[in-house]
């Protein structure tokens, strides 16, 4: 908000603005930043007369149409890669909870069972780990595997 400020925007935040509340007013707006909320279809962009630009705080644009944006001469601005580390080490926690039998070694221990060798996990060092799609969500997580010695 501070950088839209510096290029002279007014900001006009609404954290808790519901999708009728937004459909109400957006045709006063330039331009409108979301995450993912609520659907920016083309009910709602034939309602923005004024709109130049939407900018999607998160990588995904799915909840934007965003071929009718475009017909419609709206800018389309996300940020692909602004959560890539997070979802790279969230990948990591998984398959380590996953090849250690994390989840159920848990709920069986709270339940008083100590199943050792039921649980038994597995080392990654070593191992091949496959990865489908490698923008920067996959990119990030094939950097944070080598450290553990995944190929």
């Amino acid at each position: 908000m501070e950088q839209a400020k510096a290029f002279g925007y007014t900001i006009d935040y609404q954290q808790d603005m519901k999708l009728d509340g937004a459909k109400a007013i957006i045709n006063d707006y330039d331009g409108l930043v979301i995450r993912s909320k609520f659907q920016v279809d083309k009910e709602f962009l034939d309602l923005a007369t004024n709109l130049r630009f939407i900018c999607r705080a998160g990588a995904g644009m799915d909840n934007i149409d965003e071929d009718y944006a475009i017909v419609k001469g709206v800018i389309l601005i996300n940020a692909p890669e602004g959560n890539r580390d997070a979802v790279g080490e969230h990948a990591i926690g998984m398959l380590l909870s996953l090849m250690n039998n994390l989840n159920r070694g848990d709920a069986e221990v709270r339940d008083g069972k100590w199943l050792r060798e039921k649980n038994r996990g597995y080392e990654l060092q070593g191992r091949t780990v496959g990865i489908i799609g490698y923008g920067n969500m996959g990119q990030a997580f094939a950097k944070d595997y080598q450290v553990l010695g995944l190929r």
